[in-house]
């Protein structure tokens, strides 16, 4: 698996230095979204401190809120978005057919797409979070250990979202609507920008949707001192949608595969 993961990670990291102002860039686009959240917070409660919030979450740290759901997002958000687009990139270059007939398993070649996004995206929080904690200051106790668990079932629990995508990518060559659509749906059911409790009876679907167990253990973690025990519950759904689901998207995955076969696309 080294030599392949190396040869599509040398293939992207070329591309994307060509481009120096990349993760420039990418920093600045976060660091306004970020502050764009926060002014619109203190617009409406005049304050980082938000006492509605912390009556439906025990967090009354709006900033922090965002933040760490917004960390936690980008790595289940380049999970999802990589297969479905890269697959789609090849298939608009006539690459994909290549690749498809390279003596390398299906799950690995898949999986290498992701790798260096995964790198690009550390790099470019490692950058960020500092910032925003010089900047707000926020009260943060983070547990390394919890975070890095927290972060890898993350990372592996929306990959199956990805591999379903990529499946569906292969047959309608789109992925960029559907992506698009999904990510907005699976954001809403997050928590990631308000609390579930706005969303009334439809907060039950939350319970399908990997990123609400990883933002709440990952904010429980570093806002509110959570032990490993006490996300344990959290750990253990996580667990299932990265085995479970995982194992039936690549059934599903291979099943449309096979179905572009047939129609010659």
């Amino acid at each position: 698996m080294a030599a392949p993961s190396w040869a599509f990670s040398r293939i992207n990291l070329l591309v994307y230095s060509r481009y120096p102002l990349n993760p420039f860039f990418d920093s600045i686009w976060t660091m306004t979204n970020i502050f764009q959240l926060v002014f619109t917070g203190v617009m409406f409660v005049g304050a980082y401190y938000s006492t509605e919030l912390s009556r439906l979450t025990g967090i009354g740290d709006f900033v922090s809120y965002w933040v760490l759901g917004g960390l936690v997002m980008t790595y289940g958000g380049i999970t999802l978005s990589t297969i479905a687009g890269s697959l789609r990139q090849e298939m608009q270059q006539g690459t994909l057919e290549s690749c498809w007939m390279a003596p390398i398993r299906r799950f690995v070649l898949l999986t290498n797409r992701m790798l260096l996004n995964l790198l690009w995206v550390t790099v470019h929080n490692a950058i960020t979070m500092p910032l925003v904690f010089l900047i707000y200051k926020p009260a943060w106790n983070p547990d390394w250990v919890s975070i890095m668990i927290i972060l890898l079932l993350t990372i592996l629990s929306n990959y199956s979202f990805g591999m379903l995508i990529g499946g569906v990518t292969i047959v309608s060559k789109n992925s960029t609507q559907i992506q698009a659509i999904l990510a907005e749906v699976l954001m809403i059911f997050s928590a990631y920008q308000f609390p579930l409790a706005v969303l009334g009876e439809w907060s039950v679907l939350s319970n399908f949707v990997p990123y609400y167990y990883s933002i709440r253990a990952f904010r429980a973690v570093v806002l509110q001192n959570a032990t490993f025990q006490m996300i344990i519950p959290d750990l253990v759904f996580l667990t299932l949608f990265s085995t479970v689901f995982l194992a039936l998207s690549y059934v599903v995955f291979k099943r449309l595969e096979s179905v572009a076969k047939r129609r010659g696309n």
